[in-house]
């Protein structure tokens, strides 16, 4: 774990100082021989780019730059940087020397660094200590919303048209958790998108917090006494509110007066006076400071004022910084000065003031959560307001991030993908689900689908595959990819949960930080008495999880419990399927009680044997069954192979049982959710990723496990496809569109740790042996070699691994540890310990699962045949490994993998290529960066400036905004941007010819001109037309602009219309109510006339002879209709006599014709036969005759 380095409090007069090292004296001349050493580096530059393969070449600007640092280090043999060891093999001078003045890339103090020992083929200078007093972070003052006063009238309905929601949350003291109050005033009926002006000067906004009522302040009052005073008000009432973080920073942006952030003393007053051109950062130990440029001086130095005091500095310590209006800015790439301090600066500044995301370009958000625990549900109404809105219109938030990949699904009809990445404990399972929620609410009007159902789903999926560890509560312990599926009116009309890769090493083996999954944290404290005693646990004295819980966390693992069976029932899983959940996970808890005694799993039996029979009869099987099943394996396993059970010890035969049995109870559930989701087919979806966090910042000295090595590497391979995404793929785009662009790639790229995991073996059919052994492979194949070699052990195996890859800068020996390797993650910015013990076991085959599927299908229970379905019970879609295992369709997709042996790691990749691949099918690609601000185990400040350059680097961020800004990131092919965007232009197609009429390209150009966009800002390729990320955004607004003539003008049309039929049905009516009203006056007239009073009191009598009249006529004619029924009977008869005669004759004339055919067929047969007997007596008559002249002639002779 590394800490924060201590500023130096000696005080120094005001003259100028040089930085030094920690606990070190000022830097004096290096000797000859050290600038010797500094010349022999710089002279290794080719070297060093060239072997490491570095993408892309370096600028004219940067070959200068290096150039001018090359010269002061031989004039002055770097005097003022820190001293190495100049033959240090870790160390490499490139980036320190391709830094620039704007754009230098500062690295993390040496005290505070996430980087131990390890140095990588690219590697950033360090922050250095300058020995001043008073030298900080810039301060940091608390930001405020400035509340505005509402007046509101009472309305028809007599209220006021708001409602009061009043909720708790506990906040974190030096005394404690304590329990807070807020009350929101929120309106009852708001509409769709963006707060108009006058909902912000007038009106409330969702989200609103109420505090004070006619003056009184509300945190004094009651819930009570406030509705009472809201009722008692006349007919208008006074409020003061504030609004949320995000509608503040919306306000400020549309410059409307009423909510806005303030800044209290933000900047000291000289820092307000430093001329635009003279402000900037300087980079040290403790974060960065702001400073003065007073001069430039050669060799790259610098004058500078800070802290009242000025000094020389490198100009490599520097970074330019911003006019303070951009502290706050809503998007990185909009900073005038893009560097990482800049950026980091704004981070900080937002972070402070509530405002989590920051736009990181079109297609990049950064979420940051901050130090206090965040108060659900304050934003969920903000979905309304972000609904159909454009990026340009609302602040950098998820839900703009939602409505964005939502839009652009709705233009082309085309999936989309969103990735969320970052280390644990990020945040990204709870941006996952922000998202979902704007998704359902925003295209839920279907009302298939809604958010509740999809957040049970995936609330259950987290109890079974969630876990505690030392960086996250809830870790997620498994791959899974959630897929939305959208019909062709881009309603959300079903979902699909596909999962890889669950942790099962967290069941038999784990850290002594980390738990076991929380479903049995849940299931062992949230079980009834009666269920719990018929489960059997009464007969487990202690379980293998701890089960020393506080009774706060008793009583939270029970209410979780409850909400578990909860989800299943609303998802549909029937009583009998929940039975079998509970039965399934109380065997392996038997299972794993029951231990097993024996070095060989052939000859192993149970320690425990009455749990063991506890376990065969929970699922539906003998005691004979199950022992067999667990140590004799099944006799569908290779059991000729060098690994069969022969090779496993009774509790390695046990683990791997147990595991299996839990990985198919994942399965099975997730299959039953997916049933249930997956109501109708999508024609179009959006797929989430959400892969477990990098464990880059575990700070504990326990060094990571397989499953680590695993995860960390699909966040490398996460961090390859945004590098694909942001850079290779549009620099290919450009090439192939004849665009010429000036973007440069980043020198560092996450595809060379991600070769040396996963590089495969491509001389495997070669002949030379020799080469084919030295060729470098991954540690990934290199373990599954080790795994099948007979003798192979963990000394072998980190051998093999330094064979291949000592060379690489990336990979480093332990010196704690013989067992133990060292890998650069994040471009080399995190070092992260690895330990082999008991690998090469973990990935070896086990049979397992195939005599796991015979024990599933020759249960007894009904309750496991129905949890279990036999077509989820296909042995050749899963591999057969230990460690972890794979799950549901993403396996069956991907099949036995390729690879030398076909192994373990082989499936690992051959998965994960394909979770890549839809991805990169995708029409546009998003990613939601998750940083950590601050290190879990300390708390010291609002941000850890050191942490978060860390991961900024490690994510590639600030080169990817580079690169959009002075890329095209927009694209669209001419034909649909013509048919977009031609309403803007108007052109008479009379006079144009065909040609012209059918050229997109020339037609685009004319676009662009008449709306005066400069042709910096767009260029035309072959196929598509290449905009910048802002150039959309206003053609969009003035498309709107433009229609919004043509749509009034319909909407005229139509209320127009509707008039006229409304005015036609009034007519009508109109006429109807004269008439009655004419009649109704008739009949007053009428009714007291004797002979109308007559004709009214003999009508009722004429009815009853029409009635006899009527039944005589009925009578008559049911008499006629049984007559005919008679004949038609008669004839019926007659027909069916008829048709039986005929049936007879039939029959004998068939039987005829049948003897006719039999004779004829005897006829033939013997004709046949006498032919052939005919023919063969002909045969022998002249064979005979023959003889005869043979005889004669000899007779003669003779």
């Amino acid at each position: 774990m590394w800490h924060r380095q201590k500023k130096s409090q000696n005080e120094e007069n005001s003259v100028p100082v040089v930085p030094v090292k920690p606990s070190q004296a000022p830097a004096i001349p290096p000797k000859s021989g050290e600038k010797k050493s500094f010349k022999k580096r710089i002279l290794q530059f080719s070297g060093l780019t060239s072997a490491h393969n570095v993408e892309g070449k370096l600028s004219a600007a940067e070959i200068k730059r290096l150039e001018e640092t090359k010269n002061r280090l031989f004039k002055q043999g770097g005097a003022k940087s820190p001293e190495r060891d100049p033959n240090d093999p870790l160390r490499s001078p490139l980036k320190t020397l391709t830094a620039s003045p704007n754009q230098i890339s500062q690295p993390s103090s040496s005290s505070t660094s996430p980087r131990s020992d390890m140095s990588s083929d690219l590697t950033y200078s360090l922050p250095k200590t300058f020995n001043i007093p008073n030298l900080s972070l810039p301060a940091l003052e608390s930001v405020q919303i400035k509340a505005r006063d509402v007046v509101l009238h009472r309305n028809v309905a007599g209220d006021f048209g708001f409602t009061i929601r009043r909720i708790q949350y506990p906040i974190t003291t030096e005394n404690g958790t304590e329990i807070s109050h807020l009350v929101f005033a929120e309106p009852v009926d708001h509409l769709n998108g963006p707060p108009r002006p006058s909902d912000l000067l007038n009106g409330l906004l969702p989200g609103d917090q109420l505090l004070q009522v006619e003056g009184r302040d509300v945190n004094r009052l009651k819930r009570d006494e406030l509705l009472t005073l809201i009722q008692e008000a006349g007919q208008s009432i006074r409020l003061r509110v504030q609004v949320v973080p995000e509608l503040a920073e919306l306000a400020t942006k549309t410059a409307v007066s009423g909510d806005q952030l303030q800044l209290f003393s933000q900047f000291k007053e000289t820092d307000l006076n430093i001329p635009e051109d003279k402000r900037y950062w300087l980079v040290h130990s403790a974060g960065y400071s702001l400073v003065e440029v007073v001069d430039h001086q050669p060799d790259g130095l610098v004058k500078i004022k800070v802290a009242d005091q000025e000094m020389t500095v490198d100009s490599s310590d520097l970074d330019k910084a911003n006019p303070p209006n951009f502290d706050r800015a809503n998007d990185i790439a909009a900073l005038k000065n893009i560097n990482e301090t800049s950026a980091i600066h704004l981070l900080r500044n937002r972070l402070g003031s509530g405002l989590q995301y920051t736009s990181a370009g079109p297609r990049n958000l950064i979420y940051m959560a901050s130090q206090s625990q965040e108060i659900k549900g304050l934003n969920q109404d903000l979905i309304r307001l972000f609904k159909g809105c454009r990026r340009s219109q609302m602040p950098a938030h998820i839900y703009t991030t939602a409505q964005q990949v939502y839009r652009q699904l709705q233009i082309t009809s085309r999936p989309q993908s969103v990735v969320f990445n970052g280390v644990s404990g990020s945040g990204k399972s709870q941006q996952i689900r922000n998202f979902i929620e704007f998704l359902c609410g925003c295209a839920g009007w279907t009302k298939r689908l809604t958010y509740e159902e999809i957040s049970l789903a995936i609330g259950i999926l987290e109890a079974f595959g969630n876990c505690s560890t030392e960086l996250n509560q809830n870790s997620s312990r498994f791959v899974q990819l959630i897929s939305l599926g959208f019909d062709t009116a881009s309603g959300l009309n079903s979902a699909k949960i596909q999962t890889l890769f669950l942790d099962l090493e967290k069941l038999t083996s784990r850290k002594p930080t980390d738990s076991t999954f929380h479903i049995f944290y849940y299931l062992w404290e949230g079980l009834d008495t009666k269920t719990f005693e018929s489960l059997g646990f009464d007969l487990i004295d202690r379980p293998f999880f701890d089960e020393n819980l506080s009774e706060t966390d008793r009583n939270a693992a029970s209410e979780a419990f409850h909400r578990v069976l909860e989800a299943f029932r609303n998802l549909n899983f029937s009583e009998n399927q929940i039975l079998a959940v509970q039965k399934v996970l109380a065997a392996i808890l038997h299972l794993i009680y029951s231990g097993a005694q024996g070095n060989l799993a052939t000859k192993s039996a149970f320690t425990r044997h009455s749990n063991a029979e506890k376990a065969a009869d929970l699922l539906g099987i003998s005691f004979d069954q199950l022992n067999l099943a667990v140590f004799k394996g099944s006799q569908n396993f290779d059991q000729s192979s060098r690994y069969k059970l022969v090779n496993q010890t009774g509790n390695e035969a046990l683990q791997s049982f147990v595991q299996a049995l839990y990985n198919e109870l994942f399965g099975a559930i997730t299959n039953q959710i997916n049933k249930y989701l997956n109501k109708s087919t999508a024609f179009t979806t959006i797929s989430l990723l959400d892969i477990p966090g990098s464990t880059f910042l575990n700070s504990t000295s326990e060094p990571a496990d397989l499953s680590d090595f695993i995860y960390n590497y699909y966040n490398e391979r996460i961090s390859e496809l945004f590098y694909k995404s942001n850079f290779k793929s549009p620099l290919d785009l450009y090439e192939r569109e004849k665009v010429e662009v000036e973007v440069e790639r980043p020198l560092a790229t996450p595809a060379h740790l991600c070769r040396l995991i996963d590089r495969k073996q491509q001389l495997l059919n070669s002949a030379d042996v020799e080469k084919r052994s030295e060729e470098p492979r991954g540690i990934f194949f290199v373990l599954e070699e080790e795994s099948v070699f007979p003798g192979a052990n963990e000394n072998s195996l980190i051998e093999r691994v330094f064979m291949h890859w000592e060379e690489s800068k990336l990979v480093r020996r332990s010196p704690k540890d013989r067992f133990q390797f060292n890998l650069g993650h994040g471009l080399n910015q995190f070092s992260v310990g690895y330990k082999v013990n008991g690998w090469l076991k973990k990935i070896k085959p086990s049979g397992a699962i195939f005599a796991l599927t015979q024990v599933l299908q020759n249960t007894e229970s009904p309750y496991i045949s129905e949890l279990f379905t036999v077509p989820g019970l296909k042995e050749g879609s899963y591999k057969l490994r230990r460690a972890t295992q794979s799950v549901n369709e993403i396996v069956a997709s991907v099949g036995g993998g390729g690879g030398s042996f076909g192994g373990f790691f082989t499936a690992i990749t051959s998965q994960f290529d394909h979770l890549i691949s839809l991805l990169e099918r995708s029409d546009r690609l998003h990613f939601i960066h998750c940083l950590q601000s601050v290190d879990g185990t300390r708390r010291s400040d609002l941000m850890d400036v050191s942490l978060v350059r860390s991961q900024l680097r490690a994510g590639l961020i600030m080169d990817s905004v580079r690169a959009t800004n002075r890329g095209y990131p927009e694209r669209m092919p001419f034909r649909d941007f013509r048919r977009r965007f031609q309403c803007l232009v108007k052109e008479n197609y009379t006079n144009l010819s065909l040609s012209d009429t059918l050229d997109d390209r020339s037609a685009v150009k004319k676009i662009f001109e008449k709306m005066q966009i400069f042709e910096f800002r767009y260029r035309l390729g072959i196929s598509q037309v290449l905009v910048r990320s802002d150039v959309l955004a206003e053609l969009e607004e003035k498309r709107d602009l433009c229609l919004s003539g043509v749509i009034e003008a319909f909407q005229r049309e139509c209320r127009l219309h509707l008039s006229r039929k409304w005015l036609e049905k009034r007519r009508i009516q109109e006429q109807a109510i004269t008439c009655l009203q004419r009649n109704l006056s008739q009949y007053l007239k009428l009714r007291e006339w004797p002979w109308w009073k007559l004709f009214v009191r003999v009508v009722p009598l004429l009815g009853v002879a029409r009635a006899d009249e009527n039944e005589k006529q009925w009578k008559q004619q049911l008499q006629k209709l049984e007559s005919q029924n008679s004949e038609l009977k008669q004839s019926r008869n007659q027909m069916d006599e008829q048709l039986r005669d005929i049936e007879n004759l039939l029959k004998t004339e068939c039987q005829t014709s049948q003897n006719l055919a039999n004779s004829l067929e005897r006829e033939s047969a013997m004709r046949v036969r006498l032919e052939a007997e005919i023919r063969h007596l002909k045969t022998k008559l002249v064979n005979l005759g023959w003889f005869m002249q043979i005889f004669e002639g000899f007779w003669e002779k003779f």
